[in-house]
């Protein structure tokens, strides 16, 4: 898992980037006219290309969240996205590929998720990836 952050704001706000199921990931500003980022975000963790995030945000087609690599530019993302560098012998447009498909995807977070009492989902960080080469 990745730990680096943007404390020293080496992105703004403008650099924000979402995850989408179907457009994979996006610049906040450019896919959705503006950013939704408070003030302060040198909490916010680096994305930088190729990097992988694991969103636990339920869509209606990925209850358990979605993958996706990081193919254009570098920026930051929230700190309810989990990032992931990959290793050298990873390819990360194979893992992106890969997770693009439903009922894959669903198939492997289904058993490394645990929704809680107020129905937000529990998964570590460190189980989200494990095995893909991060």
């Amino acid at each position: 898992m990745s730990a680096e952050t943007n404390k020293a704001y080496e992105f703004s706000r403008e650099d924000v980037l979402s995850v989408s199921g179907e457009y994979g990931v996006v610049n906040q500003v450019e896919f959705q006219g503006r950013s939704f980022a408070g003030a302060n975000v040198s909490g916010y963790g680096i994305l930088r290309t190729g990097d992988l995030v694991y969103t636990k945000s339920p869509l209606k087609t990925n209850p358990y969240g979605i993958i996706k690599a990081n193919l254009g530019r570098s920026g930051i993302v929230s700190t309810l996205y989990a990032t992931y560098k990959t290793k050298n012998e990873a390819n990360p447009r194979f893992i992106d590929v890969y997770f693009s498909l439903n009922p894959r995807v669903n198939r492997y977070l289904y058993p490394l998720v645990n929704k809680g009492a107020k129905n937000d989902m529990k998964v570590s960080a460190e189980n989200a990836i494990r095995g893909w080469g991060c």
